[in-house]
């Protein structure tokens, strides 16, 4: 390998650090509080509780599952569930009174402002599928999505129109 290769290959390598480390210094990243920590991991295991809970169900629908096994089952994960509910509710409380002392911006708040280049796009994007909702021609006789007068192809499945 000549100097030349080598060169370009630190230098590449620099840049892609610098790239990598520029948020970081800049200190960028959002911070996390205790309360939006422990909101997320209990919104994480509520989905998980949902999820068991709903294989569960499936199961003994289709005879996998003793009854009794199936009671006493949904009967821990009802109680998880519902545990995991409280929680929640304490905790929103809890977040509701640091945004009042000023601890914590209240959710509306912080939704409101823009906070990041994407939110302009974003807008832009709801306008034009809320303009593409109002020129509706029909729909997909295959899978029943709106579709404009000038479509040829479904824009959701693909099939073509006629």
């Amino acid at each position: 390998m000549d100097w030349g290769a080598a060169f370009v290959v630190l230098a590449i390598a620099v840049f892609a650090a610098a790239y990598v480390a520029l948020p970081i210094l800049q200190r960028e990243g959002a911070l996390v509080t205790d309360l939006a920590r422990e909101r997320s991991a209990l919104l994480a295991r509520r989905e998980q509780v949902l999820d068991t809970l709903a294989e569960l169900e499936f199961d003994y629908s289709v005879g996998k599952v003793e009854e009794a096994h199936y009671l006493r089952r949904r009967q821990a994960l009802l109680r998880e569930g519902a545990t995991i509910l409280q929680r929640l509710d304490a905790l929103e409380a809890r977040r509701q009174q640091a945004a009042r002392i000023g601890g914590e911006p209240p959710r509306g708040a912080a939704a409101a402002a823009p906070r990041t280049p994407d939110d302009p796009l974003e807008a832009m994007l709801a306008a034009r599928r809320r303009q593409r909702e109002a020129k509706a021609a029909g729909f997909c006789p295959q899978c029943g999505a709106p579709v404009l007068e000038g479509d040829r192809f479904c824009p959701r499945c693909g099939s073509p129109l006629t």
